[in-house]
């Protein structure tokens, strides 16, 4: 229940707590009760990883270690499990999700087999994004289970679901309504008052604002409304440059709504993929967009591409036996498929077991979303040189002040002296400048078709100097050609789509070799070719024949 994963640094251990894992009530104890011992310094417990890492006194004398620190966990685990296992649903009988949270049993109907041809769903009501939102916010936790190493039967058990005929639609609606909307989670969007205030929170714009304050307290009104200009000219380039692109990037996230094809009460529907809920029946054809995280129950020679998850180029034969390991790589999980990924060949049945950001996609997602980029190295050069100019600037407003206190002048008038002077020791134009330049980048860069959030982003982009892969073809078009074809004891190069010997193009039905050999690779695959002439549109995969 409780394992040490790494415990080399003296004075620190990181635990792997079975049932963590989107346990949000089970990581308040942790937290809560281990900072309660004197020995303990710091508790942090993650719900998405299901690690805690304690900082605790080593050399104390109490004589505390690794194996009493596991041990004052596991009490916690176990505690909190007893107080969750009092009304706490099992594998089989009913979803159950975080500790201590309840669970609704979705409703159980009678079922039949056959399975007619695809048709529209008749059940579907498209929420409106605002209502999509909301759902989200009201939505269940899911279950997790290793749903790998449950068997067929178990699984559709779990979820109140049939091989061939698949959920009601009253039940879809029900489990819709319980478990929310099939959508990743999403960062909330930058506003345009959020954009605009954010190019003030540089340092040396702050002293150009403080440098305007004080010349409106000494009566400096000329010069405070040219820093402020420079101020809001500086906001205002960096504001049109940053919400230009937020705008082109959610505009690009309307433009993919991928579909699903799912049984419901016997009938193949095709739906939207944000209309998948827990215990769907997806199926899975060539080319077609897994839209949830599912066990297979069917398998007909089916390969999925999961580089997305995986990083491996090449595709995956599955199978539906089940798995006895519970620890498994996601790779190494046949009998899954995921949300993300892409059916290259044969065919299959799924049962959808998470939705949403409960899939290993969401989950990636939402880690993700949590990460705090360091400052850039302009961020970092920026606010070493305000810090120095605050520094120099003092002391010399300070030694002016003296000497002339010194030498017999007013102290007003040293006063007035020594803020001029600070005034005119803050670079106005640098800020401008600086924005002005990053706006330019960001700019070119979106001339191909590149897209930066933010301007400090560009700066860091120019400091690359090395990009380390861990395997070949990571950066590629994502595209498989042919370039070069050997038949007939001849080599023939293919270019822009024509096939041509020495230099000289030709035709491939005056070759027999050749049009033998195009035969053999248009009948030995599943690719599926649609579309009109100069459009045409292939879906299968490129190297599975």
């Amino acid at each position: 229940m409780v394992e040490a994963i790494h415990n080399a640094v003296k004075g620190r251990i990181r635990l792997k707590v079975a049932g963590l894992y989107r346990s949000e009530p089970l990581k308040q104890q942790l937290e809560q009760r281990l900072v309660q011992q004197a020995w303990i310094l710091s508790v942090s417990a993650s719900t998405l990883t299901g690690n805690v890492l304690v900082l605790y006194e080593s050399g104390s004398g109490n004589g505390f270690h690794v194996p009493e620190i596991a041990a004052l966990v596991q009490v916690i685990v176990a505690e909190t499990e007893s107080v969750r296992s009092g009304g706490g649903p099992t594998a089989g009988s009913e979803p159950r999700g975080a500790v201590g949270a309840p669970r609704v049993r979705p409703q159980r109907h009678t079922v039949a087999s056959g399975v007619p041809a695809s048709r529209p769903d008749p059940a579907r009501e498209v929420p409106s994004r605002r209502e999509v939102r909301q759902q989200v916010v009201n939505a269940e936790d899911q279950p997790d289970e290793p749903w790998h190493c449950k068997r067929r039967e178990d699984v559709l058990g779990y979820w109140d679901t049939h091989a061939s005929r698949g959920l009601s639609h009253e039940s879809v609606k029900q489990r819709f309504r319980q478990y929310g909307p099939n959508i990743l989670p999403e960062a909330v969007p930058r506003s345009g008052w959020s954009i605009f205030f954010d190019q003030f929170k540089s340092l040396p714009v702050a002293l150009l604002g403080v440098a305007a304050g004080i010349s409106v307290a000494t009566g400096g009104f000329a010069d405070a409304v040219v820093i402020g200009g420079v101020v809001v000219i500086n906001a205002s380039i960096g504001y049109y440059t940053e919400s230009q692109t937020e705008k082109i990037i959610h505009g690009l996230k309307s433009l993919v709504q991928p579909t699903a094809t799912v049984i419901r009460e016997g009938a193949a529907v095709t739906v939207d993929a944000r209309e998948i809920v827990p215990g769907d029946l997806l199926v899975l054809r060539p080319g077609s967009y897994i839209s949830a995280d599912a066990r297979l129950i069917e398998a007909k020679h089916l390969s999925i591409d999961e580089s997305v998850l995986t990083g491996e180029s090449m595709p995956v034969i599955k199978k539906t036996d089940v798995l006895q390991e519970l620890d498994l790589p996601l790779g190494d999980r046949v009998n899954m498929v995921y949300m993300g990924t892409l059916v290259t060949g044969g065919q299959g049945l799924a049962v959808a077991v998470a939705t949403g950001g409960f899939t290993e996609v969401g989950r990636i997602q939402t880690m993700v979303g949590d990460a705090r980029p360091p400052d850039t190295p302009l961020e970092r050069q920026m606010d070493h040189l305000g810090v120095q100019l605050v520094y120099i600037t003092c002391i010399v407003c300070g030694i002016v002040f003296i000497v002339g206190i010194l030498r017999g002048y007013g102290f007003l008038q040293m006063l007035k002296t020594s803020i001029a002077l600070a005034v005119a020791a803050v670079p106005e134009g640098l800020p401008t400048v600086t924005t002005t330049t990053l706006a330019l980048g960001i700019k070119r860069m979106r001339g191909m078709n590149v897209l930066i959030r933010h301007l400090d982003a560009v700066e860091t982009l120019g400091s690359v100097e090395t990009i380390c892969l861990d395997k070949t073809g990571t950066i590629t078009m994502n595209r498989m050609s042919v370039v070069r074809i050997h038949t007939g004891m001849r080599r023939l190069d293919v270019v822009e789509g024509r096939i041509s010997l020495d230099g000289k193009s030709i035709n491939p039905y005056t070759n027999e070799d050749l049009l033998r050999l195009l035969h053999l690779s248009v009948l030995c695959n599943e690719s599926m070719v649609s579309g009109q002439e100069g459009d045409y549109i292939v879906d299968g995969s490129s190297t599975h024949w």
